[in-house]
């Protein structure tokens, strides 16, 4: 106007310079918000409308990778269980087990006798409380209820305070009640105040009979707690009865320890071997060939992973099965790429670049992969909860639980990520590399790309056959290794 236009000609002019203001809009609504949270959830409507075309094809593809994610499951919740979960105390890794073992040769494991106990609590430096104990069979009774037969345990008074664990009801042991003579007292468990005495809030301080005879409940330890293995409910070591304190052939006892704050395992087996070593000079006659063996509380009743072999091989075998279930998958996806050949053609053709394009298919690949995930997570719950009864009657430790843990769960995400990459990647990358000229061709709609998806299905092919003579091979060592085991003494 400035320059002697008219009011509708200005208006125009600046209009033009302006540019398009439905191209502006589109411009400005990419910059608003969080324009990938925008792209994902575009391509998640896409995948789930791509999938709902597909009902029987997605349930069969779902079931193939459901399966495979299911073995994974269960056999890592399984090794998980056994391998990976240590003692529920105070710095579970810092308890050590202390036991006598022969040195002929067979370096064979043997309990502790009191009088070899107590030297070593009075020479170590490294390990600190050093209590002992013994499991054995207990009959618990009143007047009121029948008898029940338990698995209980003589303990030192300082045990469960070295351990970090506390009655939640009532006291520990004191030093009083574990000299030979005091009267009677007993912990029970959880499990037992709330099963067989319904969670009674008097039965502190109330006297019950174990073996005969009339002992007082001073104290009822948290729920879950069986220390050492299953143990039901303990008493001082200083009430066992019949057992000669100064006979050192007698190893009737297992001695666990506390490991210093700068102590490491090793530092503790180096002391305790000199110990053994001095011993062995003083008593010839019973200490002679016996040495000391240190190792982790834990690993004590289950082997560390680099040791257990069985888990490794059974992890191995899980995961091929997972790929083989892959590959299953990928050929699926190649077999239903010819049918998608068109919609990938017009796709190009709207100018969708070919990352866009693979995005897309990984996006449906990672919801298949999804669903495939509850299924796997259903069917391992079912298979854990049959295995966790039929372990029942193993005596396994308190501590070993056949449960989903966080770290379970991540296990699962992080194999359902790497189950939609491995799968759904060779078939979206084949995809995304249609020529769309080709594919609008008339009569071209068949063929394009059925060279290449040959070549990937019998790639796949090999790859399976390889995998499964590998699965094969791997379930004749496990097979193999579990009868050896089995026909040892």
């Amino acid at each position: 106007m400035a320059t002697g236009l008219s009011d509708s000609d200005a208006r125009l002019a600046a209009r033009r310079a302006f540019g398009g203001v439905d191209l502006i809009r589109i411009l400005h609504r990419d910059q608003r918000g969080l324009p990938f949270v925008d792209w994902l959830l575009f391509d998640v409507r896409c995948a789930l409308r791509s999938a709902s075309h597909g009902r029987a094809f997605t349930a069969g593809l779902v079931l193939v990778l459901g399966l495979g994610l299911a073995v994974n499951t269960t056999i890592f919740t399984i090794v998980n269980g056994m391998t990976w979960r240590s003692l529920p105390v105070e710095r579970g890794d810092r308890i050590v087990q202390i036991s006598s073992q022969r040195l002929d040769g067979r370096r064979e494991g043997l309990t502790t006798s009191y009088a070899d106990f107590r030297d070593w609590q009075a020479a170590s430096r490294t390990l600190r409380g050093l209590p002992i104990n013994r499991s054995a069979t207990m009959n618990i009774g009143d007047d009121t209820r029948p008898a029940d037969r338990l698995a209980g345990n003589f303990l030192s008074s300082n045990a469960f305070a070295l351990l970090g664990v506390q009655p939640i009801i009532g006291r520990d042991f004191t030093a009083d009640d574990d000299l030979a003579g005091a009267p009677p007292v007993t912990i029970l468990s959880h499990h037992v105040r709330t099963t067989r005495y319904a969670a009674d809030p008097t039965l502190i301080g109330r006297a019950i009979r174990i073996n005969g005879t009339l002992t007082t409940v001073i104290g009822v330890m948290p729920a879950g707690f069986q220390f050492p293995l299953r143990a039901d409910l303990w008493q001082p070591a200083g009430q066992m009865s019949g057992f000669d304190v100064a006979n050192r052939a007698a190893r009737r006892f297992e001695t666990f320890g506390r490991l210093e704050d700068t102590a490491t395992v090793e530092d503790a087996r180096a002391e305790m071997t000199a110990i053994a070593a001095a011993l062995a000079k003083q008593h010839p006659n019973t200490n002679a060939g016996v040495g000391v063996r240190i190792m982790s509380l834990t690993h004590a009743f289950v082997a560390p992973p680099p040791q257990a072999r069985e888990p490794l091989i059974m992890m191995i075998a899980a995961g091929i099965v997972l790929l083989i279930a892959c590959a299953n998958g990928a050929s699926l996806l190649l077999a239903r790429a010819a049918q998608r050949a068109r919609e990938m053609a017009m796709r190009a053709t709207l100018d969708a670049s070919r990352f866009r394009i693979v995005r897309q298919l990984l996006m449906e690949a990672l919801l298949i992969a999804a669903a495939a995930a509850i299924v796997g997570l259903t069917l391992s719950l079912f298979a854990v909860r049959f295995f966790a009864r039929e372990t029942v009657d193993m005596n396994l430790p308190f501590w070993i639980a056949f449960e989903f843990d966080a770290r379970v769960f991540a296990f699962i995400a992080v194999a359902c990520l790497g189950t939609a990459v491995v799968f759904g990647l060779a078939p979206a990358w084949q995809l995304s590399k249609t020529n769309p000229q080709d594919v609008l061709k008339d009569g071209g709609r068949g063929l394009v790309g059925a060279r290449r998806a040959r070549r990937w299905t019998g790639a796949l092919l090999v790859c399976e056959l390889a995998l499964t003579l590998t699965l094969l091979g791997g379930a004749g060592i496990l097979v193999r290794s579990s009868t050896t085991l089995g026909s040892r003494d």
